[in-house]
C-alpha cells in the first residue's frame, strides 16, 4: 500500500477507536434491534467475513490458484484490510453503544483487538521488512568497498605492525592513527567496524521479525474466536426473532 492508503487506513482505525469511546456520551439501547440498526449489522457482518475469505484463499493452494486468475492477491489484500476495518466500524454503529451482554461485550473487545493487532502486524512488519532490505543492501555495498580496498592495502602492513594485532579493535585503530598509518588502512578498519554494526542491526531486525510472525499467528487465532462468537450472535438473533419484523 502506498503512503496515501496507509494514512487512510490509519484514519479509519482512529475513527473506530473514537466511535468505541463514544459510549461515554451516547447510548441507544433500542437501536441495535431496529430495522436501521439490523441492516447496519448485516452489512457489517458482510464486511467482517471478507477477511475470513482472504484467510482461506491465501492458505489453500488449489483455491488460490483459481482465485488469482481473476484477482491478484495484492488487490484482495487491500479488500481484506479495508473490509477488516469498515466492518468493525459499522459493527460499533450497530451496537448503539449498548454494551450490556457478555456476547456483545466480547464481540466489541475482540473486534478492537483483531483490528489493532492486524494494523500493528501489517504496518510494523512491513516497515521492518523494508528496513531489513535497505540494511542488507548497505551491508553488500560496504562489503564490496571493504574487499576492493583490502586489495590495495599492502599485505606486509600487518607484519610491520604485528604487535597490535592482538590488541582490541579500538586500540588497534588508535595505534594505527598514532603510527601515521596510510589513510586506506584507517578506512579499511572503519569499514570493518561499519560492517559489524550493520550485521548486528540485521540480526536484531530478524529477531523482531520472528516475533511479529508469532504476533500474526495470535492475530489469526483471535480472529477465528471472533468469527465463532459472531456466528453464535447471528444465530441467536434469528432464533429469538428480529424485533423489527
Amino acid at each position: 500500500m502506498n503512503l496515501q492508503e496507509r494514512h487512510t487506513v490509519t484514519g479509519l482505525v482512529i475513527l473506530m477507536l473514537v466511535l468505541w469511546v463514544g459510549f461515554i456520551l451516547h447510548r441507544s439501547p433500542s437501536f441495535p434491534g431496529s430495522f436501521t440498526g439490523s441492516m447496519i449489522g448485516i452489512i457489517a457482518t458482510f464486511f467482517m467475513f471478507v477477511p475470513l475469505l482472504y484467510l482461506i484463499v491465501k492458505r489453500l493452494k488449489k483455491i488460490k490458484t483459481h482465485f488469482t486468475k481473476w484477482m491478484k492477491m495484492s488487490t484482495f489484500l487491500r479488500w481484506h484490510i479495508y473490509a477488516g476495518i469498515i466492518g468493525p466500524i459499522l459493527g460499533l454503529i450497530h451496537t448503539g453503544h449498548r454494551f450490556d451482554s457478555l456476547v456483545g461485550i466480547s464481540l466489541i473487545l475482540l473486534m478492537l483487538l483483531v483490528v489493532i493487532s492486524g494494523f500493528i502486524g501489517r504496518y510494523l512488519l512491513g516497515q521492518i521488512t523494508t528496513e531489513m532490505r535497505d540494511k542488507k543492501q548497505l551491508w553488500t555495498k560496504l562489503l564490496e568497498q571493504y574487499e576492493n580496498l583490502s586489495i590495495k592495502v599492502s599485505s606486509n602492513f600487518l607484519n610491520t605492525h604485528g604487535t597490535i594485532t592482538y590488541l582490541p579493535f579500538f586500540f588497534k585503530k588508535l595505534s594505527l592513527a598514532m603510527a601515521g598509518a596510510p589513510s586506506d588502512e584507517i578506512t579499511l578498519l572503519k569499514l570493518a567496524d561499519s560492517i559489524s554494526d550493520v550485521e548486528y542491526s540485521i540480526k536484531m531486525h530478524e529477531t523482531i521479525k520472528l516475533w511479529f510472525k508469532r504476533w500474526l499467528k495470535f492475530h489469526i487465532v483471535i480472529s477465528l474466536v471472533l468469527y465463532g462468537i459472531l456466528v453464535f450472535h447471528i444465530f441467536s438473533e434469528f432464533y429469538f426473532g428480529l424485533r423489527w419484523l
